[in-house]
């Protein structure tokens, strides 16, 4: 299954000079294409030179609950407060919250400026989801949201370790865009015959998370 995941995923990478697809290591990946995925990521951090999008100025102060769940996001129509968690299934969730509501914009998925690794990722931006986030509401609807009987508030859980595995694989390991991870130069990977030992590598992130909490 893990060797079908990584295959999916390079496709979606642009080609090499010979014309195909880049190599792919049932082990991990070569170091060449770490290099490449490095300069990638650099190219997605800068976010296409595209300036950050203005809040309205009608948006009210930051509540208590606010600041509690600043990325709950609320579906009127289904009556649904989501509570999203990172690796956590968010972006299908995201994704079918949003079709059930009747706000998914898909024109925005394919045209939108983004770091998004997929299309499917650019549901994270509320412009492409149509949810409205639960912070910017007056005080007086949060609290309806959150005591009304005839409202849902849904949330998900995941074994800690696979949810673990998961962030290391996709933040770590394939560099996803990510705000939290500023340099990589703790995480470095384990070569094996010129490609990526990924039991070790995951080890020697377990044992950064371990030494530094």
């Amino acid at each position: 299954m893990l060797a079908n995941a990584y295959y999916t995923h390079w496709q979606a990478w642009p080609k090499t000079a010979s014309g195909r697809a880049p190599e792919v290591h049932l082990v991990g990946q070569s170091v060449e294409m770490r290099w490449e995925q490095v300069r990638m990521v650099d190219m997605s951090q800068n976010h296409y030179g595209v300036p950050p999008i203005a809040l309205p100025p009608t948006v009210p102060p930051l509540s208590h609950e606010g600041m509690l769940i600043p990325a709950a996001l609320v579906a009127r129509n289904l009556k649904i407060l989501y509570l999203p968690t990172t690796k956590v299934a968010c972006t299908a969730l995201k994704f079918l919250i949003a079709q059930a509501e009747g706000s998914l914009n898909v024109h925005s998925m394919q045209t939108l400026a983004t770091a998004a690794v997929t299309p499917m990722h650019t549901i994270h931006n509320p412009i492409v989801s149509g949810l409205t986030l639960f912070r910017e509401l007056e005080a007086d609807e949060q609290q309806h949201i959150l005591r009304a009987d005839d409202w849902w508030r849904v949330g998900a859980i995941r074994n800690p370790y696979a949810r673990m595995y998961s962030s290391w694989e996709n933040r770590v390991l394939l560099r996803a865009p990510s705000l939290e991870i500023e340099t990589y130069e703790c995480f470095e990977d384990v070569l094996m015959d010129g490609c990526i030992d990924l039991g070790a590598s995951f080890s020697m992130f377990m044992q950064q998370v371990i030494d530094n909490p």
